[in-house]
């Protein structure tokens, strides 16, 4: 029978039936042609991770409650200033521009709107993008095809209903129409996503990897003697922090805490799949996830 045929009705189940095939395939597509084997991770980097899960921001306000909690930022309130000699302290691009930054006494909060501060995290995008974590440029660009692929189907399927209806007298056509409208943006809402599915796998992984770290957050020693809390920020942001810690947080950021970006309540149980050398094996793993190894792995 052709479904062109049918009535206004039943054609609009068969439409909706049909776009949900088709925009459901095109979701598949994208998950499994942005899967793949997991990148080995000699270091977990906390800002690396920070930037997968969330945005800039994130990564520059974790470096910043990092460098005050060594030492090389001074508090006043929200206002912040470095240290004499910090800069000599610090090794990454981030903290380097951050401490040069707060040589004259600044809010916390204005590093967020630093060029300089900004324009450092655009070498660990790089590296993310590289490895698959991000959408490359060419993954984007694959994403608009398989978004404008659907689209035309569809909208060919629609204008040949409608072309149909109108030769035949019936012009009742609006809820067809409507639709046809939904479906670039259903398209988008299931091709846009900041992670791959690979980037969103390790994301899962690396909490569940790190999840006793973060059950003993309000027992991490400040003063930065272990990576425990700049790591324990990327993998799962601020709102991990319990504490004089969160309160030290929420002084020089006021205002909600940023979401952890983690991408489900579930954590993956495979955490062997992260790829993760240096702590890969069941021993260092567990200390890893409970223990005070966790600054030696992340150091």
């Amino acid at each position: 029978m052709n479904p062109f045929d049918l009535r206004g009705p039943e054609f609009l189940v068969f439409y909706a039936v049909l776009s949900s095939f088709v925009l459901g395939g095109v979701g598949l597509a994208r998950y499994f042609l942005e899967s793949g084997p997991v990148p080995q991770i000699w270091q977990p980097d906390p800002y690396w991770f920070a930037r997968l899960r969330a945005d800039t921001d994130e990564v520059i306000r974790i470096a910043t409650l990092a460098l005050h909690d060594r030492g090389l930022l001074v508090a006043n309130g929200d206002t912040l200033h470095a240290v004499p000699g910090a800069a000599s302290y610090t090794r990454r691009p981030i903290e380097q521009n951050i401490v040069q930054h707060f040589e004259a006494p600044s809010p916390a909060s204005s590093a967020l709107r630093s060029y300089e501060c900004r324009r450092a995290c655009t070498a660990i995008e790089a590296q993310l993008r590289e490895q698959r974590l991000l959408p490359s440029p060419g993954q984007q660009g694959v994403r608009l095809l398989l978004g404008l692929g659907a689209c035309a189907f569809l909208w060919w399927v629609s204008f040949t209903k409608v072309s149909l209806a109108f030769a035949r007298g019936h012009h009742n056509v609006g809820f067809l129409v409507a639709l046809s409208l939904v479906v670039p943006v259903a398209a988008g809402c299931l091709l846009w996503r900041r992670r791959t599915t690979l980037g969103r796998r390790v994301v899962q992984d690396f909490q569940a990897l790190f999840s006793g770290l973060r059950e003993r957050s309000a027992n991490i020693a400040p003063g930065g003697a272990t990576n425990e809390l700049t790591l324990l920020l990327g993998i799962y942001g601020a709102v991990a922090l319990e504490g004089p810690l969160r309160e030290r947080f929420t002084a020089l950021f006021p205002g909600p805490l940023p979401d952890s970006g983690s991408p489900g309540s579930s954590w993956s149980s495979s955490t062997h799949a992260c790829g993760v050398s240096s702590c890969g094996s069941s021993s260092c793993g567990s200390s890893c996830g409970g223990g005070g190894g966790c600054g030696g792995c992340g150091s």
